[in-house]
């Protein structure tokens, strides 16, 4: 039955109680959902209700590929969907490792980053060396051979509950002589229950 927003003249007491009654209890089951058509006037974001529409949850956010109406689209032509697992960046940060100069060579070299969350994150971590290898970012771990085969250098990182160590330890070479490492980090965590 659909909403009456008007009760007639002459209806009784009682039954106007219970049209209102009814009124509110419809409007409090209505499916609520917003959605939002893309230039070319398909539907591609829906952000509320729909029955089943969210894995085991009936709300959510949604967001299809260009060209697909999201109320019909399928788990691969979606961009986002609130039931997808995803991974969240709960910190970041940077540090930088200066070499000696003279480097001591194949030594461990570290700085500590404490982010004290308490569990054991996910984490991306890149580093840029000045010097001999020009500003290149360079994702961790890594090791690098020189082309002769010699061991040029290591970088690499050891996460637990409460710090990130960002290590690089340096081959025989003087070309690391007083090179600084700069190191960004991202600490992760899968936030959707699978």
């Amino acid at each position: 039955m659909a909403i009456q927003p008007n009760i007639s003249a002459g209806t009784s007491q009682q039954r106007k109680d219970a049209q209102i009654t009814q009124n509110f209890q419809e409007l409090a089951n209505k499916e609520k959902v917003d959605v939002k058509k893309d230039e070319n006037g398909v539907s591609n974001i829906l952000i509320g209700y729909q029955e089943g529409g969210f894995g085991t949850q009936d709300n959510g956010i949604k967001v299809a590929q260009q060209g697909v109406d999201v109320r019909e689209a399928t788990d691969d032509q979606l961009v986002l969907s609130s039931a997808f697992n995803l991974f969240k960046i709960v910190d970041s940060g940077t540090a930088t490792i200066t070499l000696a100069n003279p480097v001591t060579h194949f030594s461990d070299n570290t700085a500590t980053y404490s982010h004290n969350l308490g569990y054991v994150p996910g984490a991306i971590v890149y580093v840029t060396v000045d010097g001999s290898l020009g500003g290149e970012l360079i994702g961790t771990p890594t090791t690098r051979f020189d082309a002769l085969g010699n061991f040029g250098f290591s970088a690499w990182f050891d996460v637990d509950s409460t710090d990130i160590t960002l290590h690089v330890q340096p081959g025989g070479a003087s070309a690391y002589d007083g090179t600084s490492w700069d190191f960004r980090f991202y600490l992760v965590r899968e936030t959707a229950s699978s």
